[in-house]
This record gives C-alpha cells, structure tokens and sequence, in this order.
C-alpha cells in the first residue's frame, strides 16, 4: 500500500493554491482548514498593518533598471562583521549588481556597468560569493563584501537556470544553457568539471535535492520527461561512461519541489496523459553501487488525482 504524504509536504503543495481552492480543501479536512486560516490572517495583517508599529519598511533605491532576482547573502551564522546585519543581492536590467542593508536600507556596494542585462543570481553565505549571469551567458562570481570581480566564464548561449551547489568536495555551480547543456563549475573559479547534453535545443529548468545529491532536470518545451541525475557522476565525469541519470515516466510537468525533511523525495504537480486533470506524483530515489557502476531506483510513493 502506497504511503500517504505527509504535512509537510502537503502544506507546500497547498501553497500553490488561491483561496478559493483552499477553502474547498478546508471543507472535508481540518488540517487545510488551519492552514487556510492562518495564511488569511498572515494576509489580513500585511494589508492592514501600521508601518514603525507592525512592521519596518525600508524603501531601497539605486537600481535603475527592473530588478530581475533578489537572494540572501548574510545568514545567522555567516556576517560580514560582528554587528547584526541582513544583506541581500540583486541584479537587474541596469546591467549592474548591487548589495543592500535591510536593517538601513541603504546600498553597500554597485558593481560597474555589465556588457548585457543581468538576469538571474546566486549566492554562497559561507565562502560571501555571489555568482551572476546576464542575458549573454557571461557569468561572474563576486566579493558579496566589497563588490570585488573574482572570476568569469562566458557560456555559449544564454542562461535557461542556476543553481548553487554546496558539497563535501568544494562548493559549485549547476548552469543549464538555452541549448539543453548542463555545465558544472566550480567556485569561485569558475573553471569547468562536467558537460552533460539535458534536452537537445531547449531550456532547461534545475533544483537540487536538500542533500545536493539528487538534482531535477525539466524543459516544459520537451516531449522527453524529466530526469533525475545522480550529482556524483556529474562531479567525477568518466569518458567512457554516460552521467548516472533515470527519466520519469511523467508528462506536462508543471511545478516540483524535494521534500525537505526527506533527503531523496520528489514531489511533482503535472496533468495526466490527456491534460485534463492535474495530479501530485511523488517518487522517492535511492542509489544502489554494483562494481563500477551506480544504478539508480525510483519507487513510486503516491499517486494522486487533485481535480
């Protein structure tokens, strides 16, 4: 008999969810009815608070330019100094890259004026590295205290997706090219360690597994499902030897996520072979060595039709 999902998994499906939809869930089960309550009261309070009273806003202005991605650069444990400071990084299409103060809401560093628009980031809390791209593929990884340019490397084609990739061999990062290609490199010098062929001639979407063992691979413009790739094989490529990688036998995939509280655990939202009715589909990967080769199997947790 198939495991039910559990809450936390539940919760973060639900989470792609109107109000409308919840509150149908909140009639037959009193777990969503909770959770539909408590989200509407989290946004009763933002549309009704009293700023310096129920909240601080800070406005923050430099960019010129829309700003395409924001992400953390300072957490608890990693700071730039002894003071308590929150500090985030964005991009934008004002061809710069900029590192803001929360708490003051001013601007701490602007890189100077990029070749193209820059359109998505990452970042590294323990080693303070943001790694960038701009809508030419041309990647670079950053100082997050000072601004100071580390390294660079130009993709052939522009960037589909990013992903950081902290492992106990150094720190990475994961790039899929417009061309289906799916580059490892390292950080902070950027210097290639693997070349995989995804999804011929087609973006490429990518998130990696909590554990960063397991990564998920889609392209919504391919009739090939996605795939599930062993990041070992893609840190120790072989010549001779093909990425360790199994595709799912799912179609018209639409959103996915990895539980967090299981290290191998992959929800999927996708609509069944005729497109008609949307189902959650979760799958749970194990890896299994024989001699030289690592063999991957995918048990099917649960299958479930939602409308």
């Amino acid at each position: 008999m198939a495991r039910q999902l559990g809450v936390h998994e539940l919760l973060h499906v639900f989470s792609f969810l109107e109000a409308r939809d919840l509150l149908c869930a909140a009639q037959v089960n009193k777990t969503w009815k909770q959770y539909y309550l408590c989200r509407s009261e989290l946004e009763f309070r933002m549309e009704t608070g009293r700023p310096e009273k129920d909240y601080i806003c800070k406005a923050i202005a430099g960019h010129t330019g829309e700003i395409d991605k924001v992400a953390y650069v300072s957490t608890s444990e990693y700071r730039f100094d002894k003071r308590e400071k929150s500090v985030v990084c964005t991009v934008s299409s004002d061809c710069t890259v900029r590192a803001w103060d929360l708490h003051e809401g001013t601007e701490i560093w602007s890189s100077p004026l990029q070749p193209a628009p820059l359109v998505n980031l990452v970042t590294y809390p323990q080693l303070q590295l943001v790694a960038t791209v701009d809508k030419q593929g041309l990647i670079k990884v950053w100082k997050a205290e000072t601004g100071w340019e580390w390294a660079s490397f130009c993709l052939p084609t522009s960037c589909s997706a990013m992903e950081n990739f902290d492992h106990p061999e150094g720190s990475f990062l994961l790039v899929a090219c417009a061309e289906g290609n799916l580059y490892t490199l390292t950080v902070p010098q950027l210097q290639v360690v693997s070349k995989v062929t995804m999804f011929p001639n087609t973006s490429v979407s990518l998130i990696c597994s909590p554990d960063r063992q397991w990564l998920f691979a889609s392209s919504p413009s391919s009739d090939l499902g996605p795939k599930v790739i062993h990041t070992q094989s893609l840190l120790h490529p072989s010549e001779d030897e093909l990425t360790t990688s199994t595709t799912l036998t799912v179609q018209l995939s639409s959103k996915a996520c990895w539980v967090p509280d299981e290290a191998a655990r992959l929800i999927i939202i996708h609509r069944n072979d005729s497109g008609r009715q949307l189902v959650v589909t979760t799958f749970e990967l194990k890896a299994t060595k024989s001699r030289d080769r690592v063999n991957i199997l995918v048990d099917l947790v649960m299958w479930k039709v939602t409308e």
